[in-house]
C-alpha cells in the first residue's frame, strides 16, 4: 500500500492509500485536476473518499467528486456542501469500503469533525486526525500515525511579535488546531513497537517550524517523524524517516 499526499496545509488537504486493486481518498481539499493525475483518471479504482469536516481546505472538489466516487461523511458536510450522493456514516461506526475497513472517530474542532481509523491487509493499521484541538485516542497496535501537528507556540507568538500572524487568531488556533506539545501526546500514548510511521499532517506556513518539531519529537520521544509533503510518496510496509 501506498500512501500519496497531495495536499497538506490551509491551502489544501487530500491524501491517496492506492495498492494495485483499489484506492482510497482521504480530504478533496486540492483541484480535480490533482485528483485526476493521482488517481490517473481511473475512478472507477478509487472505492471511496473520507471526508473529515466541511471546510474548503478539505471539500474543495466535493461537488465535483460527487456522483463520482463513494463519499463518506458526516452529516453537516452532507448539508453544507448540498451532496446528492453521498454516504453518512457516523461515529465508532465500523464502514467496509472496498478492502478497507473504516471506523470514523470525533475530533475537536470548531464544525463537526472526524478522524478515521483505517484497516487494511496490505498496510494494517492507520489513524488519521486532523483539525483537532486535541486527541485522547489509543488505537490498539497502529501501525501509520497521520496526525497534525499545526504550530507551536514559541513560532506562534514570534509571528504574532512580528505582525505575521493576528493576535486575534491565537483563540481560534488554540480551540481548533493541535500544537506541537499535543501532537506529541497523540504520539507518545500510541508509541509502542508496532508503530512504524509517524506523519505529520497540517503544519501551518506561518506557526510552524518543520525542522523544530521533527527535532523535538526525535529528541524528545525518540521517534522518527516525517512531514506530510505534497508529491511525497510512502511505501507503507516500509519505515520512513
Amino acid at each position: 500500500m501506498k500512501l500519496k499526499v497531495l495536499g497538506s496545509s490551509s491551502s489544501g488537504n487530500c491524501y491517496l492509500l492506492e495498492n494495485e486493486k483499489e484506492s482510497l481518498l482521504i480530504e478533496a481539499g486540492v483541484s480535480l485536476k490533482s485528483i485526476d493525475k493521482a488517481v490517473k483518471f481511473d475512478y472507477g479504482k478509487v472505492v471511496g473518499c473520507l471526508i473529515s469536516h466541511r471546510h474548503g481546505d478539505h471539500c474543495r472538489s466535493l461537488g465535483k467528486l460527487d456522483g463520482l466516487v463513494d463519499i463518506y461523511c458526516n452529516k453537516d458536510v452532507i448539508q453544507h456542501k448540498n451532496l446528492k450522493h453521498a454516504t453518512e456514516v457516523k461515529p465508532y461506526t465500523i464502514n467496509d469500503i472496498g478492502g478497507f475497513e473504516v471506523m470514523p472517530f470525533d475530533v475537536i474542532h470548531d464544525a463537526p469533525c472526524f478522524g478515521f481509523f483505517i484497516k487494511h491487509d496490505d498496510m494494517g493499521k492507520l489513524a488519521f486526525i486532523t483539525d483537532s484541538a486535541y486527541a485522547d485516542y489509543s488505537f490498539r497496535g497502529v501501525n501509520h500515525l497521520m496526525v497534525e501537528c499545526n504550530y507551536s507556540t514559541d513560532k506562534l507568538n514570534k509571528s504574532i511579535s512580528d505582525g505575521i500572524t493576528q493576535e486575534f487568531q491565537r483563540n481560534r488556533l488554540i480551540q481548533t488546531h493541535m500544537e506541537l506539545e499535543e501532537t506529541m501526546n497523540v504520539i507518545r500514548t500510541n508509541a509502542t513497537d508496532e508503530l512504524k510511521n509517524v506523519i505529520l499532517l497540517h503544519l501551518s506556513a506561518r506557526n510552524s517550524d518543520e525542522e523544530f518539531m521533527i527535532d523535538n519529537i526525535k529528541g524528545r520521544l525518540g521517534i522518527n517523524a516525517i512531514v506530510a509533503s505534497p508529491g511525497i510518496e510512502l511505501d507503507l510496509l516500509q519505515k520512513h524517516y
